[in-house]
């Protein structure tokens, strides 16, 4: 099975300040869902993940084989690398997560996401989340933890609270379990030779598994945030959680949430339809 630590620490980023309803029609234009993702650091943000899918991809690989996993033949791991390459290029993700913002978000939430992001809170934030995408996951998990454990009373609860306004822990959660299956089915079909789990049966047993993930993605969150705002003062910090646990931040977060994992699930599913030709090629 995949690690996907790598996957979930650099989702956490994208998923924290913004997924919600889907519409019918459009309600902002395209051009403003844009000039939104820019402003809060999601189209930048988007770059980074097909990095961490292939991280988790290689880690995963290499626990299979020391399990006793036949080994993959060098061109056949190549060409499956390539294969996520273009499903999660980033102006894929960014195409589909723009059309699912343009979509979702409500006309009359613009100005106040307008005047948020342009004010200086909402630019030094968005310049902290982008630089901590950027990061080593492990040594941003090891340094937030550190950060965390060494914060006051008060600046734990105010990251506990971003933890809860964000729902990164339940988000990330659904997520991972939505990826694993989808991109199981395409490994299944690349090497239906390698004995493993009908996708009812990983179904099965990720859900078991939910709780403890959100647990797991619970401490994760709180040193990913703890590590991303040292910077921050308390007083900053305790804006954007009233921000983010207001009408306009909670739709714009639940949104955001939504247009991610649409997003990485259609790459997903794109990576997985194309790991059979993947396999065949590299046979040839």
């Amino acid at each position: 099975m995949m690690d996907w630590t790598r996957f979930m620490w650099a989702t956490a980023l994208c998923l924290c300040t913004l997924a919600g309803t889907g519409t019918v029609r459009a309600q902002i234009a395209p051009a403003a869902a844009e000039e939104l993702m820019r402003l809060s650091g999601l189209w930048k943000q988007l770059d980074t993940l097909v990095v961490q899918v292939q991280g988790g991809m290689d880690q995963g690989i290499a626990q299979a084989e020391a399990q006793g996993a036949p080994p993959m033949p060098e061109a056949t791991r190549q060409r499956l690398f390539e294969a996520a390459g273009r499903a999660f290029a980033g102006d894929r993700l960014r195409s589909t997560a723009q059309a699912a913002l343009s979509e979702g978000t409500p006309a009359a939430d613009l100005p106040a996401l307008r005047d948020w992001y342009n004010g200086s809170i909402g630019r030094r934030i968005t310049a902290l989340e982008e630089a901590a995408s950027g990061s080593d996951p492990q040594a941003q998990l090891q340094a937030g933890v550190t950060v965390f454990q060494a914060a006051s009373k008060e600046r734990q609860a105010l990251l506990s609270e971003l933890v809860r306004v964000t729902q990164a822990p339940q988000a990330m959660s659904n997520m991972t379990i939505n990826m694993m299956l989808s991109i199981h089915e395409g490994v299944t079909r690349a090497r239906p030779e390698q004995p493993g789990p009908s996708p009812a049966e990983l179904r099965a047993q990720l859900e078991g598994q939910r709780m403890q993930m959100m647990q797991n993605m619970t401490g994760v969150s709180l040193a990913l945030f703890a590590k991303t705002y040292d910077s921050l003062d308390d007083e900053a910090l305790s804006r954007y959680v009233a921000f983010l646990d207001g009408p306009t931040g909670q739709r714009w977060n639940a949104l955001g949430i939504s247009a991610v994992e649409t997003a990485m699930l259609r790459a997903g599913r794109e990576w997985g339809q194309d790991m059979p030709a993947a396999h065949e090629s590299s046979r040839t």
